[in-house]
This record gives C-alpha cells, sequence and structure tokens, in this order.
C-alpha cells in the first residue's frame, strides 16, 4: 500500500492520471449530454412514460418538443435557393411509407386559434368584407392546412371575393379529400365543376390555335432556328436545376459546345448535364417518330438520363423501396418496438424532413409503389399509353397524366423527374407542340400540383402543364420573324397569334 501512496504522490503520476480523465470526459461527455437530451424527449413524449414522470419537472413546458436537425450540404441535390433551419415536430406521427411533409403539430393552442380565425373570417364574409375575410382565412389555413371547414371557407372568399371559381374548386376538391362527406364542399364543387370545365376546354382549345399558328412557321426561319437553339441548352437548365443542380445558364451551356469542365462543379453535376443532352438527342432521333410505346422506351429514356451520373442503375427498375430501412424503423417505432436505436429513428424521420426540395422530396408525400410491384405498374402504364381512351384524350391532358402516372409509380432510384419530363415532352412532340421547359422558378407550383394530383384532384396539375406549353409556344413566336412567310397576295398569313384573355390567365 505504501509504495502505491507514494506512486501517486509524485507529482508527474498526478499530471499524468489527470491527463487521462480529462481525455475521457472531452470524449464522453458530448455523447453523454446528446443521449440524456435524446432520453428527456423520448420519456417526456412517449406513450410507455409513466405519468408521474411527465408531469414531474423533468418534463416541463420548457423543454421544446421541436427539435432543430440543421442544415446540411447533400451533393448535387443542394437547393440553391436559401434553405431554412430544418425540424422535426414527432417521431410518433410517422407511417409505413407515408411522411407527410409540413404538417404543423396540432395543440389546443393551435386548434383554438385556428378555429377563432374561421369564425372571424365567416362574419367579415358575411359583412361584405372579403379583403379582411381571406387575410384572415389565410391565417386559418397556415394554422390547419388540412381541414376541410377552413379549405371550404377560403374557397367561399375566393369565389365571393376575387370571383375565381378555378381556384375556389381546387380549394373544395382539397377539402373532400380529407372529408369526402363535407356537405358545402360537395354543394360549392358540384355548382363550380361544370363551370370549371369550360374554362378547361377554352383553355386547351387556344391552345391548340396557337399551336396551329406556330406550325406554320417555316422550320427554315433564321429566328426560330435560333430560338430553338437557345431553348435546347434552357431545356437542359431549367430540368436539372429543379433537381438541385447548382450550375448556371452560361455554364451548361459551356458543357455543353466545349465539353469541358467548370471550375468548382462536381462531377455528378457535370454528369447530369451530360445524361440530359444524350437523352434529348435520343429523343429527337428515334423515340419521337415511334406511334406505340413500349416498356423498353421509357428504360432507355431513364438509361440515357443517369448514364453519365450512375450506369450501374440507369435504365434498371430500383430493388428496393424509396428511403431505404427507414421506412421499415419508421414503422417498427410507430407500432411500439422501442428497443430500435433511438438515433436511427431520429434520423430516419429527420431524412424525410432533411430531404433537398426537390422531386425526390415529392415522393417522400405518400405511399410508393413497393419496389416488386414496379413491373407490373410499368407495364400497366404503358398499356394505358398505349390504349384508344387515352389516345383519344387531349395531347397535353395524356402527358401531364403520363408525368404524373411515372412519378407516382417513382421506378427507378433516381432520375424519375426527368425521365417524367421527357415522357411527357415526347407525348407533346408528337401531337406538334414544342418540347415544354417548366423553369426552376415555377418549382414550387410544380410541385403543390403534383402533390394536389396525389389528392385525387389532377385539373391543377394539368392546368399548370397547360401554362408551361403556353409560355414555351409563346417563346418561339415571339422570337419569330412572323411576316417572313407571306400568302400570294402578300399578306401576312402569320400576323397575329392567339391571345389567351386576362381572365383566362388569371384563373390558370
Amino acid at each position: 500500500m505504501s509504495s502505491g501512496t507514494n506512486v501517486f504522490s509524485k507529482p508527474w503520476v498526478r499530471v499524468v492520471a489527470l491527463s487521462i480523465v480529462v481525455s475521457i470526459c472531452i470524449q464522453t461527455l458530448p455523447i453523454l449530454v446528446q443521449r440524456i437530451v435524446i432520453s428527456q424527449y423520448l420519456i417526456c413524449n412517449l406513450q410507455f412514460s409513466p405519468e408521474f414522470i411527465k408531469q414531474a419537472d423533468y418534463c416541463s413546458a420548457h423543454f421544446s418538443r421541436k427539435r432543430y436537425v440543421g442544415t446540411t450540404e447533400l451533393g448535387y441535390f443542394v437547393d440553391p435557393l436559401s434553405v431554412e433551419p430544418r425540424y422535426f415536430e414527432e417521431v410518433e406521427r410517422a407511417v409505413a411509407g407515408t411522411i407527410q411533409a409540413n404538417v404543423i403539430q396540432w395543440g389546443w393552442e393551435t386548434e383554438k386559434e385556428a378555429f377563432a380565425a374561421l369564425k372571424a373570417a365567416i362574419q367579415s364574409r358575411t359583412q361584405g368584407n372579403m379583403e379582411k375575410a381571406e387575410l384572415i382565412i389565410q391565417h386559418a389555413l397556415a394554422l390547419a392546412p388540412h381541414h376541410p371547414d377552413i379549405l371550404t371557407e377560403y374557397g367561399l372568399v375566393v369565389e365571393m371575393g376575387r370571383k375565381n371559381v378555378v381556384e375556389a374548386e381546387e380549394l373544395y376538391s382539397r377539402a373532400l379529400s380529407y372529408n369526402p362527406h363535407h356537405p358545402e364542399a360537395l354543394i360549392r364543387r358540384a355548382r363550380t365543376l361544370p363551370i370549371v370545365e369550360e374554362i378547361d376546354r377554352e383553355m386547351l382549345k387556344k391552345l391548340h390555335e396557337k399551336r396551329s399558328y406556330f406550325s406554320r412557321i417555316p422550320k427554315t426561319n433564321m429566328a426560330l432556328r435560333k430560338a430553338m437553339k437557345e431553348s435546347y441548352f434552357l431545356h437542359i437548365y431549367h430540368t436539372v436545376a429543379i433537381e438541385g443542380n447548382t450550375m448556371s445558364l452560361g455554364q451548361t451551356r459551356s458543357i455543353l459546345e466545349t465539353r469541358m469542365a467548370v471550375a468548382g462543379k462536381s462531377i455528378m453535376e457535370h454528369n447530369e448535364i451530360l445524361g440530359m443532352d444524350a437523352a434529348l438527342k435520343f429523343i429527337n432521333q428515334s423515340v419521337a417518330y415511334v406511334s406505340y410505346f413500349t416498356l423498353q422506351d421509357i428504360l432507355d429514356i431513364h438509361s440515357h438520363v443517369l448514364g453519365f451520373v450512375d450506369p450501374e442503375v440507369a435504365g434498371v427498375f430500383r430493388k428496393s423501396q424509396v428511403g431505404g430501412d427507414c421506412f421499415i424503423i419508421l414503422e417498427q417505432y410507430r407500432t411500439g418496438n422501442f428497443g430500435i436505436v433511438a438515433f436511427d429513428v431520429l434520423f430516419c424521420y429527420s431524412f424525410f424532413h432533411d430531404v433537398r426540395y426537390s422531386f425526390e422530396v415529392f415522393v417522400s408525400s405518400f405511399t410508393t409503389v413497393p419496389a416488386n410491384m414496379v413491373p407490373g405498374e410499368m407495364e400497366e402504364m404503358v398499356k394505358w399509353l398505349n390504349e384508344e381512351d387515352s389516345l383519344l384524350l387531349d395531347p397535353i391532358e395524356r402527358a401531364a397524366i403520363a408525368h404524373y402516372k411515372l412519378v407516382s409509380i417513382h421506378p427507378f432510384i433516381d432520375g424519375n423527374g426527368r425521365t417524367a419530363r421527357l415522357l411527357m415532352n415526347l407525348i407533346l412532340m408528337q401531337s406538334g407542340f414544342p418540347p415544354v421547359i417548366i423553369p426552376v422558378e415555377a418549382r414550387s407550383d410544380y410541385y403543390d400540383t403534383l402533390n394536389a394530383a396525389n389528392r385525387g384532384n389532377l385539373r391543377p396539375f394539368i392546368r399548370f402543364i397547360a401554362r408551361q406549353t403556353d409560355a414555351t409556344l409563346q417563346l418561339y413566336i415571339n422570337s419569330a420573324t412572323t411576316c417572313d412567310y407571306r400568302e400570294e397576295s402578300g399578306e401576312c398569313s402569320i400576323s397575329t397569334a392567339p391571345k389567351i384573355s386576362a381572365q383566362q390567365e388569371e384563373t390558370w
């Protein structure tokens, strides 16, 4: 004992021992703190915790149930726009294969405030103060975005105040998607739907007139040929930018024209651009002239899209569920298996809130087709494309529906959005329309209308595609010299393009 005491009495031994203790504390303390925080969250918020613990100061109101995950760089999916810190509310809301993004956690205070705002909006509407009513109901909708009463009231305010029947019908449809038997929404939608259908028919009629106008411009027109070349670069730039590619339009053009790398950009971003270039050329040279779709056509398009990015999965159906093992982990957690690692639960839940606002995010808001069912679902989709009923649809409607069908199946690990937009443009090109450009600035509307389609209302997405078709046609028409082509009488044969009325543009 004396020898041991003498050893620790030496100063250098004390220094070494103290250094070891400090080193251990530095390495373990952050982990312990993190585990304590997570344990506090689990104890305070999960069903198995005893009530007397939840009621203790340990679970006081000062412990926030909103945990910030923070921002991370995620490869080439990095959003070029500013990104707010992401958070998750409660892991218990996760369900197998279905992650509802942007769901506001309802406490009794939120519910009370939402219904108070609804009551105030109704009062303002009945008094004829529509502007005030709309401001109030917008606040109520922000608090309760899925409540059918609030959605229906918002529809009434829009219909009566702004006379926008199309937007009102969309709101009634949203209300019915959450409560199919809502009496007021049923009555209002039954009244507005015929009006909206007539507006949509007129809109498509005007687009076909504009397509006919465009088709009469000689393809030898130098201004048109220049515009078509520029639109090729625009198409590739916007379709990869929607997915998060950070290349500018000038950089995209430089890569395609010179095949030289851009400093400071990832190989993945370069390969996305080259893949879209290959896919567009493939469509122009071969598939655009087919009259009968096959499953191999879609696989070939995808193989060109991802041919430079990931050749191993290019043109190959996915073999796993979207999101990997996270669906399984969250389902186990939801059904009471609390033996799984808490960090796995938190990572997986944050994954669905942490992903980019890109097309891959869109799929996390609904149940995707199981991997073993993908080939069969794709065969059914191709069968639908070739059916007579499909061929009799307006080409814009058919193209938009085909786009939605493909993304709802989500047959590939990556590149589903790009492939869907190429398939949509292929259908439009076969009907005499130019390839439609969906600008990255319209990304929010793009995903909002896709989500509306997922709720059962395809009309907003079809209108969105029609609006982009009109913009693309107008781009070509504006760039062409309209009087280069004259009749024998000397009159300009394409002097006036058909116009969409201001009312129609507003309802779009």
